[in-house]
């Protein structure tokens, strides 16, 4: 089973072509569930389903935040973040969806915490609710998303704490992945200058990792296509798990 996330960079740039390339490039990568934010407009949330196996899939557009894949979607829901940046004016939640692998089911989070480097303890209260709501569902799932800090940073750190464990980490040590690369044109143009790093992440809860083992872990969508776009200003992750045994309870 692969999962993948991407912040997709809303409707920025070439973005007709940069949807087209991403299209394909699923195509190619084929994964199971896909994690997507900043998609605000819904009919391109519709077009992924349309042109992709990722039939099942729920969306809150208001947050950017979308949800597909190609097995049962059989609950969902939207918690909308308490801890809010006074530097910025966005809705920032947790899209959670609970999924039908077999005869059993998991969780999985989509976010997207605030971005400004001035908002730690912002991400750091939304880290706290994003945990919390995960608490609450009693059950060992996947978070997913950009959570615009650094490996190293508070939020991650928190999230560590609360048992999940970076899977881009699990799989390779000591490299760094990034996701937000100045070498992508995309970036060339924002008004705020970040240095190399990664800051999208999927984590699983370490309950889970007697369950499935995890294949590989690898950053998606980091070369452009022959006219030299890129699908995001974003790289994205992906990695793939297999179930040990029949269920996830064995």
């Amino acid at each position: 089973m692969k999962i993948a996330t991407l912040n997709t960079w809303k409707q920025d740039g070439p973005f007709k072509e940069r949807w087209q390339f991403l299209i394909a490039e699923l195509a190619r990568l084929d994964p199971d569930i896909l994690c997507l934010q900043e998609v605000f407009e819904p009919t391109l949330f519709e077009k992924i389903k349309m042109e992709t196996p990722l039939l099942c899939g729920i969306a809150h557009h208001n947050a950017g935040l979308a949800t597909l894949s190609k097995l049962p979607i059989v609950s969902s829901e939207v918690l909308k973040y308490k801890t809010v940046s006074q530097l910025e004016n966005e809705t920032r939640s947790v899209l959670l969806a609970t999924l039908q692998i077999g005869q059993e089911t998991i969780p999985i989070a989509n976010t997207h915490l605030s971005w400004r480097s001035e908002d730690g303890s912002v991400r750091l209260g939304q880290t706290r609710e994003l945990i919390e709501a995960m608490h609450k569902l009693k059950q060992p799932g996947l978070l997913a998303g950009d959570f615009n800090d650094m490996p190293k940073g508070d939020p991650i750190k928190e999230i560590k704490k609360a048992g999940y464990v970076d899977v881009y980490d699990l799989c390779n040590e000591a490299a760094e992945g990034i996701t937000w690369d100045n070498q992508n044109p995309f970036i060339q143009g924002h008004s705020v200058k970040f240095s190399d790093r990664r800051i999208d992440f999927l984590f699983m809860h370490k309950n889970l990792l007697s369950a499935f083992k995890v294949q590989h872990c690898e950053i998606i969508f980091k070369q452009p296509n022959e006219k030299g776009i890129y699908v995001s200003d974003h790289y994205g992750v992906l990695t793939e798990i297999n179930l040990r045994s029949g269920n996830l309870s064995s």
